[in-house]
């Protein structure tokens, strides 16, 4: 018997769990949160709704990024650039300095101002 296939229009993906795929939401629980349709991702919660790992320092509800702490109270690497303060995005180095997901910030302002035309743009 070949496996499922998910119920999502134009997906070849293996079903999972309600017959989708792990894509579409396949393995995946919902938000607990009345009106929220976001996947759940502690506690049976997004992180907007309190789902996230939290700070571990004591009255810090701020989201916890690298061994359970924030930012702020060290859960984060500082960019490699010499002299720059800002924390670490990618490869160890910030926005303004290479550590962009996008390979140059050209890239990065074409993108923006391609989407603010677009959007500017009315149908009369």
């Amino acid at each position: 018997m070949p496996p499922k296939v998910c119920k999502t229009a134009g997906c070849n993906k293996q079903a999972r769990k309600g017959g989708l795929c792990h894509l579409h939401g396949g393995n995946r629980a919902k938000c607990k949160m009345e009106g929220c349709n976001c996947y759940s991702k502690r506690q049976g919660r997004c992180s907007a709704h309190g789902g996230g790992a939290k700070c571990e320092k004591e009255g810090c509800d701020k989201g916890a990024h690298y061994k359970g702490f924030c930012c702020t109270h060290g859960g984060g690497y500082k960019c490699r650039q010499e002299g720059c303060t800002k924390y670490a995005q990618k490869e160890g180095m910030c926005c303004d300095h290479g550590g962009s997901r996008y390979k140059n910030n050209k890239i990065k302002s074409i993108k923006l101002h391609t989407f603010r035309a677009k959007a500017n743009t009315r149908i009369t």
